[in-house]
């Protein structure tokens, strides 16, 4: 756990969660530091988000001969996709032939 104080207070002011709430959306205030449950924060680093693959609907992370054939699968009612915003690449909120055909398009010789 880490508290967080303010430097402009000599170190004798932090946050605080007011009421000690674990609410969405609770009021942090500064208030003078005490060492309360309400001071108390546990950090962490954020993830950074994952880029996204156009046409890997597989998931596996690269885009290949694999994802059209699980795209052709899920067209003919076979299969779901693994990541269905990957296959949408007429970016029209529907995936079909039309994607499909985009995807083998993309695909390296």
């Amino acid at each position: 756990m880490s508290t967080i104080v303010s430097k402009c207070s000599g170190d004798k002011s932090g946050l605080d969660v007011y009421d000690w709430s674990t609410e969405n959306g609770g009021n942090i205030n500064q208030w003078e530091y005490w060492g309360g449950d309400g001071q108390k924060f546990i950090l962490e680093p954020v993830k950074a988000e994952e880029k996204k693959i156009i046409g890997d609907v597989n998931a596996d992370g690269q885009f290949s001969v694999l994802d059209i054939v699980m795209m052709q699968r899920f067209l003919l009612n076979q299969r779901d996709l693994m990541d269905s915003a990957a296959g949408d690449l007429c970016e029209d909120g529907v995936i079909n032939a039309f994607d499909l055909a985009i995807m083998k398009r993309l695909l390296p010789a």
